[in-house]
């Protein structure tokens, strides 16, 4: 629903940006149907990431009507202006003049993305600074622009604070230092933006935003493609710049693509013309000739609407395929990868268990999560998760780099024998210094966020299951159809005993077995 609602301040933006509210409309659908906002604002990690992404579409939309620009879009072409967007010739206040609305719904929504995610205000942030510098540079203007930053900043005051507080400022930097560094996008853009490898398609939407970025550099027309070379340079993730690239997108099929077809650009202006010719042929012939004019503006319509729907099909058709996991065809060495684009990563069995784990193990309990279902262990399960790079980026390195270790060595294992040695190794007291029982909990489902492993098919989860129950080091507490949860054997007197990790005596002997039996 967030992800859907943030294609309306898409299409405001749009408006603005590209003074047309068909090219508006075109930029929103390339936003609704790339697989790359898709894939993190669509799944079942990401309801953070999309009330993150609405906020922040929001807050550049205010941002940008803050600093009041011009641009060029519709009219540039003739008059030479390098803004975007509206009438070249429509004069507009300064950020200093524009109405104090905007300012402190800026600043609002700022405070409000920085409480949301930690990723998010780099877009935001680095949007807003790129539109001022272009629309405004007034000194004025940047007292307005520090204005909204300091609003935002105390508006999320009660966060970070209590975060300094407890772990000092140092988390924030070593967070920072766990993703892609500023600057480093110039390298990773060219050989990762078009790499699509989710979908059995051709990325159409990646092909329009790189033609649409050079067509604009060709008519000197800076204001898009300076603010897609920023995305690009402060933080290039392909859903930042999927966001920022359709409007080149959009502006490269209704001012290259279409032209080519009709011989002239056809937008909004055109029905009033053709009005206008209609008129004027009627009134001069007394109302007995047609208007050659009107069905010429018709034909070049309907060749405009005939593109828009081939393009349209073609976004909305992959995309539901994409969310559909439609399977790949024909096989290729990256199948691993590809067996389930867009993963649910908890299902009804993941629920399930997880529901188990919370009410019929110590609070203290740890646990291994083999599978992309450690995004949500933490939160559904209430219980400490040793081997997830979710949530990681704010330990410090060291820590960070073994959460990540831990995990993928258990992620990428099928059998008994490789997923008790990464139990093993998680448990071991010298990297644990956890004193609770350590569990190891195996979805069915593959792992496909850090590694490439495929879904147990039915043998290999039966065999698994068997493996568990045969074994004289581990215990299965607790098993349904899509989830192990393993345990190692110890004494009896031990707080690492079976005994010791259940807390519901009920569930100790023999393992529960969930009403949805194996298959």
């Amino acid at each position: 629903m967030l992800t859907i609602l943030a294609l309306l301040p898409t299409y405001l933006l749009g408006r603005e940006l590209l003074g047309s509210d068909s090219r508006a409309g075109f930029a929103a659908l390339v936003v609704a149907t790339s697989p790359a906002v898709l894939t993190w604002h669509l799944s079942a990690g990401d309801v953070a990431r999309s009330l993150a992404f609405f906020l922040t579409v929001c807050g550049l939309y205010t941002g940008y009507r803050l600093f009041d620009a011009r641009g060029d879009i519709g009219d540039a072409s003739d008059s030479g202006d390098t803004g975007v967007g509206g009438d070249a010739n429509d004069d507009r206040d300064t950020a200093a003049d524009a109405p104090r609305h905007w300012a402190i719904l800026t600043a609002t929504l700022f405070g409000l993305i920085v409480l949301t995610h930690s990723l998010y205000p780099v877009l935001f942030g680095s949007g807003v600074a790129y539109f001022y510098l272009v629309c405004d540079r007034s000194p004025r203007g940047l007292l307005v622009g520090v204005a909204v930053a300091l609003g935002g900043v105390v508006l999320a005051a009660p966060w970070w604070l209590t975060t300094v507080s407890r772990h000092g400022f140092g988390i924030f930097t070593r967070t920072a230092g766990s993703r892609l560094g500023i600057g480093q996008g110039l390298v990773w853009f060219p050989t990762n933006f078009a790499y699509l490898p989710e979908t059995r398609f051709l990325a159409l939407w990646h092909v329009l935003v790189l033609l649409g970025v050079l067509a604009l550099l060709a008519r000197r027309r800076y204001l898009l493609v300076g603010w897609f070379a920023t995305t690009a340079l402060v933080y290039p993730e392909p859903r930042f710049l999927l966001f920022v690239g359709a409007f080149p997108a959009s502006v490269f099929v209704f001012d290259v693509l279409v032209p080519a077809l009709v011989g002239r650009i056809v937008d909004e202006r055109d029905r009033s013309a053709a009005r206008t010719r209609t008129d004027a042929g009627s009134a001069g012939t007394g109302g007995s000739q047609p208007a050659t004019g009107r069905y010429d503006i018709d034909r070049d319509r309907l060749v405009v609407l005939a593109v828009l729907c081939v393009l349209a099909l073609y976004g909305t058709g992959t995309a539901a395929l994409y969310a559909a996991n439609y399977e790949p065809i024909p096989d290729r060495p990256l199948d691993r990868l590809l067996a389930d684009p867009l993963p649910a990563h908890v299902d009804r069995a993941d629920l399930q268990a997880m529901a188990w784990t919370r009410r019929n193990t110590p609070p203290e309990a740890a646990f291994v999560v083999a599978g992309d279902a450690a995004e949500w262990f933490p939160f559904l399960a209430e219980r400490t998760s040793l081997a997830s790079p979710w949530g990681a980026g704010w330990l410090p390195p060291p820590a960070r780099e073994t959460q990540t270790e831990r995990y993928r060595a258990a992620a990428e294992c099928r059998t008994e024998a490789c997923l008790s040695r990464a139990l093993d190794r998680a448990a071991d007291p010298a990297t644990n210094a956890r004193s609770g029982p350590t569990y190891l909990y195996v979805p069915r489902e593959g792992s496909r966020s850090w590694t490439a492993r495929d879904a147990f098919s039915r043998t290999q989860w039966r065999e698994l299951a068997s493996a568990y129950e045969r074994s004289d080091r581990h215990e299965v507490v607790y098993r349904n159809r899509g989830v192990l949860i393993v345990r190692p054997l110890g004494d009896p007197a031990d707080d690492r005993s079976p005994s010791a990790g259940i807390a519901d005596p009920a569930a100790r002997s023999p393992a529960p077995v969930s009403t949805l039996a194996i298959p």
